[in-house]
């Protein structure tokens, strides 16, 4: 048992070393620094909690959010890394969201890593995307990953 009347796998996070259950928490968080959230029922538990979102870094694995989520997570700008680890973002009529719309909404993106299952490229064509892109990491990617158009952008940015 772990002390608690929570099952061990429920939803939680640390904070100042002390594990806190999600959904004991009726407060909305203003987050700031990193933000690592894996799978979707952890998602849904969390994001209702946010109430601003000014984080910096942004990792996401095993998930499927809306287009609409990932600007709210986003709309501070000021992410410098996102790393997406099988995780794809749909528009609003629920297909994928083209990876430069994903990427044309972080201006200061330094570091993209892309694992397995991920968004693509439909046709880079040197929109508004971060230029000050150091790195770019893709590993595991599915065969219907865009490389010719992730090339293009890789070439100019």
């Amino acid at each position: 048992m772990n002390g608690t009347n929570q099952h061990p796998s429920a939803p939680m996070f640390v904070f100042n070393y002390r594990h806190i259950h999600l959904n004991k928490i009726a407060i909305k968080f203003w987050l700031t620094g990193k933000l690592a959230i894996r799978y979707e029922t952890n998602f849904n538990i969390l994001f209702p909690k946010i109430a601003v979102c000014e984080i910096t870094s942004l990792s996401l694995s095993e998930l499927c959010i809306t287009f609409e989520q990932f600007n709210f997570l986003t709309d501070s700008g000021n992410i410098t890394i996102l790393v997406l680890n099988n995780v794809i973002v749909k528009d609003m009529s629920g297909s994928n969201a083209p990876l430069e719309n994903i990427l044309e909404r972080l201006p200061n993106l330094s570091q993209l890593r892309i694992s397995v299952n991920a968004n693509s490229f439909v046709s880079y064509q040197h929109k508004k995307i971060p230029s000050n892109m150091k790195r770019v990491t893709l590993s595991s990617i599915k065969e219907n990953f865009n490389l010719e158009e992730c090339f293009k952008f890789i070439q100019v940015n």
